[in-house]
């Protein structure tokens, strides 16, 4: 425990140093995809601090517009943030979703299909009921969030096609987007192998936890994601997306 608190302490300091070289800097154009998991009662202020932080440097955009931007290369000429959240779980309904609305943000939730209505998973009432919201964007996370690294390609390929089709029929609406569980390129998927069957079998993108700025000109699907968490510091923030 007191090693894992000094080496987190370290990370600190080193992440608020290399922070420092940011400070009046002009952000980059281009697109960062922002990755969140879970937001507990009692975080959101913390969620709505990092959301307006984020929008007094850029402007916030949805997925699909996102995708759609990379998919013809057009010139960024400005910061812009999509925010995902991963897993499905009941706090992104509860806690969550009451942010984004209030704020006007559009956020995507990736959903493990075999995982809807367990215990500290949304059910699909309420993913229903938050599909209703234009602000929304639900995509797969596979069917039960399995390392893609491990398994075969006839394995991924169910994986993928399964967890979309459960979404589209849930939904009656395409499900366009897979995020790949822990997504570290030739650690948890195969780089030469897996984005290809997603775009096989339907889906637009293929969203890694590969943290950098997407620029024009990045080659879907693969989609790069800067995994933020509620208790990230300014100085985090500012390192990471700024």
């Amino acid at each position: 425990m007191v090693v894992a608190n000094l080496r987190q302490a370290g990370r600190a300091l080193a992440i608020g140093a290399l922070s420092l070289r940011k400070l009046g800097a002009k952000l980059q154009p281009g697109i960062r995809f922002v990755c969140y998991h879970d937001v507990l009662p009692g975080e959101t202020a913390s969620l709505e601090a990092q959301l307006l932080l984020m929008r007094e440097q850029g402007e916030f955009i949805d997925l699909d517009r996102a995708i759609g931007l990379m998919e013809a290369r057009s010139v960024l000429d400005r910061p812009l943030f999509t925010v995902t959240f991963d897993d499905g779980l009941v706090t992104t309904c509860g806690e969550a979703w009451p942010v984004f609305e209030r704020l006007g943000i559009p956020l995507s939730i990736f959903i493990i299909t075999s995982l809807v209505g367990q215990p500290g998973y949304m059910s699909w009432d309420d993913i229903a009921a938050m599909a209703k919201s234009p602000l929304v964007t639900f995509g797969s996370h596979t069917v039960n969030h399995r390392n893609l690294m491990s398994l075969s390609a006839d394995e991924v390929r169910l994986e993928l096609t399964q967890s979309k089709a459960e979404i589209e029929a849930a939904l009656n609406r395409r499900c366009d987007h897979f995020c790949c569980p822990w997504g570290r390129p030739d650690r948890d998927f195969r780089s030469d192998r897996d984005p290809q069957i997603a775009m096989e079998v339907g889906y637009r993108s293929f969203l890694t936890t590969q943290r950098g700025l997407t620029r024009t000109g990045d080659k879907l699907p693969l989609v790069k994601r800067d995994v933020i968490h509620m208790h990230s510091s300014r100085a985090e923030l500012r390192h990471f997306l700024f």
